[in-house]
């Protein structure tokens, strides 16, 4: 009998210490740090009945402040938001432009896993971290991933109910959430409401602008490259008015494809790609990159010098 709770109590400590330490076997696929940035392309959808919105352009959330105590650290992010919002109603289609910025918080429970919430649910936020009785469903800080640094999560703030808010996560280790798309469908009066979020990575940055620039731009136009002659990288800067599919290569002057440099959908805004030739064993010469997004394709010639 002294054995057994000798045992117990000998789990007990440990299992303590890993709730009490979980950087030891997890991974921070959330870093919190006042200073921190993420850069998101997002798209809003919400649709009712015969009114349909859309919003599409690009959101920086960074965190400004924090506020520790001894069960929990609150922290404090600012949202800077620069996008198209395109509206339905009764026939009617609408453009517009807005820039825009907010305030709001995320709670860190000390304890376990490390709890995120934000004490006001905002469904339509990059960070959408809503706060249930199910452990399962919550989001947290420290969270087993794979080989890679990835893990993904299906969590909802209603496992059973049809309506329920509905969230699935791609993070990544030491960088946070680097893909989300929500749902949400209300019965009646037939509302759904759906967004997607993407982190911006450093191959393809999307170019922030502050609040007084009229910063989205209204026709697609390919830039030439800087600097150029190059060697042995050179930035490539285009614009999109609408959100597209788009697609970047780089040809050499036979016409062989040398490398993609862009390749999926992208909303409206400002992007610059950087072209490296270290691993690609290029000779000098000309060479040609070609954008195409939606029905605009232009090519512009750069040359290589090493």
């Amino acid at each position: 009998m002294l054995k057994v709770i000798m045992a117990l109590a000998l789990c007990s400590q440990f299992y303590a210490h890993s709730i009490i330490s979980p950087a030891d076997s997890l991974s921070d696929v959330f870093p919190l740090e006042v200073g921190k940035k993420w850069f998101y392309a997002f798209k809003i959808e919400q649709v009712s009945n015969n009114i349909s919105k859309t919003d599409t352009g690009f959101v920086e959330y960074k965190i400004i402040n924090n506020s520790a105590g001894n069960e929990s650290t609150i922290w404090q992010l600012k949202k800077t938001r620069s996008y198209y919002a395109y509206g339905y109603f009764m026939g009617q289609y609408t453009k517009t432009l807005v820039i825009d910025s907010g305030y709001f918080d995320i709670v860190e429970l000390h304890s376990g896993r490390h709890e995120l919430y934000t004490p006001i649910f905002d469904p339509l936020s990059g960070f959408p971290f809503f706060n249930t009785s199910i452990d399962s469903e919550n989001f947290y800080r420290y969270l087993q991933t794979d080989d890679n640094g990835y893990a993904l999560l299906d969590l909802r703030d209603d496992p059973i109910s049809f309506e329920a808010f509905r969230a699935n996560y791609t993070v990544s280790k030491d960088t946070g959430i680097i893909k989300l798309s929500t749902y949400k469908f209300i019965g009646f009066p037939n509302i759904f409401k759906r967004t997607t979020y993407y982190l911006q990575s450093q191959m393809d940055t999307l170019i922030l602008a502050s609040e007084d620039d009229n910063y989205l731009p209204f026709d697609f136009k390919l830039y030439q490259n800087f600097p150029n002659p190059f060697n042995p990288t050179t930035k490539i800067s285009y614009q999109i008015p609408d959100i597209s599919f788009v697609r970047m290569k780089v040809y050499d002057l036979l016409g062989k494809e040398v490398t993609t440099l862009v390749n999926e959908e992208k909303p409206a805004g400002n992007y610059e790609v950087e072209f490296k030739t270290d691993d690609l064993h290029l000779s000098s010469g000309i060479y040609f990159y070609r954008l195409q997004a939606g029905d605009f394709v232009e090519t512009k010639k750069m040359i290589l010098l090493r």
